[in-house]
């Protein structure tokens, strides 16, 4: 839809005689066209017309003809109007993404210009209210744009371009002016405004909490721990006040040890206090700690978080110590082989080396295989003898004489009978640390 041309026509008569039977004429515009009976010397006849859905510049020509009263000689005057069609324009842009979340980004905006004229029209500019000239390409408040100054744009079409741009802030809807103006070749002007709206979402900060305990585990009888507490602001760019810090069995922490509040944490920074409180529960009980924590964004939302630590009340345990019988004989006459000490196969035996030579015997009731083991002999340097038969009639069967407090001799399968065990002490007497002398017989399996 065009424009509207209003126009005042203005009729003199100039000359000495009446006018008679004016007509005016407009093939433009047939509402400027109208007839005026009679026009006297001097006298003046305003009127106005109009034009309307202008969309093109034209020449608008109106002709009045008339005759001079009592003759027929007609009078014609012709007045031509140039007519200029100012251009018309709509300006849009969307931006995209519309909304960020805290504290920003970057955001894409799509210009749209579209010339509802009958004629180009060409961009002289296309400026921002906050980010200046949007054809700049050396504007530093751009990412990028692709938007060029004196682009044509033809009739009844659109001209696209986008620009980009980073933009930080705190939440919020952020709005700017940007204006379009085109000229035509008349250097007639245009102009169209729009506000291109972005968001900034709050993105609440995450606390991070950590509680521990010195020590974790407390006897039957309790005792004094330690809470530690570390509280973690995870954002780069909120500022988070903690207001409230409380335990489920100690209540509000606020006083209590280094707990104070409020406390302000700038980005990533950490709070950290200790408390010391003393412990009493039962046998084999599981405390557990569970730390509250309220606070507050630099928007004034609200945060919490939870953590929690356990203490463990051991158990009670009885204690129960072997008692070791340590077979010897004070003053032992165990020095030669007649005066050897029995011994009975599968049990252990502890015996002082408290002298250079000691003599033990052990009868086999049936065959079988046997292993004689000494060890903790502290002494080290020494060896274990053994025999079979009788003391006037002994028959060497093996010896271990390595450098090592065991000494381990496997007889392998042995027949029924008496045998004689010999240790021989070449190191030093040892009048406290026993050492220990086992026979391990395994009674070979009769066949039927």
């Amino acid at each position: 839809m065009g424009e509207t041309a209003v126009f005042t026509v203005t009729l003199t008569n100039t000359g000495s005689t009446t006018l008679q039977n004016i007509l005016l004429t407009a093939p433009q515009s047939p509402t400027c066209e109208k007839t005026i009976s009679q026009l006297n010397t001097g006298e003046t006849h305003t009127y106005t017309c109009s034009q309307a859905n202008m969309t093109a510049d034209f020449t608008h020509t109106i002709t009045a003809t008339s005759t001079v009263s009592g003759t027929n000689t007609p009078i014609i005057v012709t007045n031509n109007v140039f007519i200029n069609i100012r251009p018309a324009i709509t300006l849009t842009i969307t931006p995209a993404p519309s909304t960020q979340p805290e504290p920003g980004g970057t955001f894409n905006f799509a210009v749209t210009i579209q010339n509802n004229s009958q004629e180009s029209v060409f961009l002289s500019s296309l400026s921002d209210s906050l980010l200046g000239n949007l054809t700049d390409t050396g504007n530093t408040t751009l990412v990028n744009t692709n938007c060029q100054a004196g682009t044509a744009v033809s009739p009844a079409t659109s001209y696209n371009c986008t620009y980009t741009t980073t933009f930080n802030g705190q939440p919020g809807i952020y709005t700017s002016t940007v204006t379009a103006t085109v000229r035509d070749d008349d250097f007639s002007t245009a102009s169209s405004t729009t506000t291109p709206t972005i968001t900034i979402s709050n993105t609440l900060p995450v606390l991070q909490s950590h509680l521990s305990l010195t020590p974790a585990t407390l006897p039957a009888s309790g005792g004094t721990i330690t809470l530690t507490l570390h509280i973690t602001n995870t954002s780069n760019f909120d500022t988070v006040t903690l207001t409230n810090l409380t335990e489920d069995n100690l209540g509000n922490l606020n006083g209590q040890g280094t707990c104070a509040l409020p406390q302000t944490l700038l980005p990533t920074a950490v709070y950290t206090c200790t408390l010391t409180t003393t412990v009493t529960g039962d046998t084999d009980q599981t405390i557990t700690y569970t730390l509250h924590i309220t606070a507050n964004d630099d928007d004034a939302a609200s945060i919490n978080a939870n953590t929690t630590a356990t203490l463990k009340i051991a158990p009670l345990y009885a204690l129960f110590i072997p008692l070791i019988n340590y077979n010897t004989v004070i003053g032992e006459p165990n020095n030669i082989c007649e005066e050897a000490y029995p011994l009975a196969p599968n049990i252990s035996y502890h015996f002082l080396p408290d002298d250079i030579n000691d003599w033990y015997w052990f009868d086999l009731s049936d065959t079988g295989d046997v292993t004689v083991a000494l060890t903790n002999f502290i002494p080290v340097d020494g060896q274990i003898v053994v025999w079979r038969g009788s003391c006037d009639n002994l028959e060497f069967i093996a010896n271990n004489g390595n450098f090592e407090s065991t000494k381990i001799i496997n007889l392998g399968t042995q027949e029924n009978g008496r045998y004689y065990i010999w240790i021989i002490n070449d190191g030093p007497l040892n009048t406290h640390q026993p050492y220990t002398l086992q026979i391990t017989y395994t009674p070979t399996p009769s066949v039927r």
